[in-house]
């Protein structure tokens, strides 16, 4: 194994440490990383946001934006509103 494979995988080894524990701290709020993430971003941003710019800034898929934001809904921490 070269050495970009090798800081490859301690970096990849990294992040999932990271989401682990994240994870971990949030469970006792009822949160998940994903919906962490997802409310940290509405509030920097301070303004509307679409489902959209969701998609295309966490480069998820659409359902995987409106399954998190459903459940979030449900804990009464976001509104979603359908835009006229």
């Amino acid at each position: 194994m070269d050495k970009r494979q090798d800081v490859g995988f301690l970096i990849k080894s990294i992040s999932e440490y990271i989401d682990r524990e994240a994870n971990r701290q949030l469970r006792q709020y009822g949160l998940t990383i994903s919906q962490g993430r997802i409310l940290t971003y509405l509030h920097d941003c301070q303004k509307t946001v679409t489902q959209k710019e969701l998609e295309t800034y966490f480069g998820v898929s659409h359902p995987t934006i409106v399954g998190i934001l459903k459940r979030l809904e449900e804990k009464e921490l976001i509104r979603s509103e359908v835009n006229p």
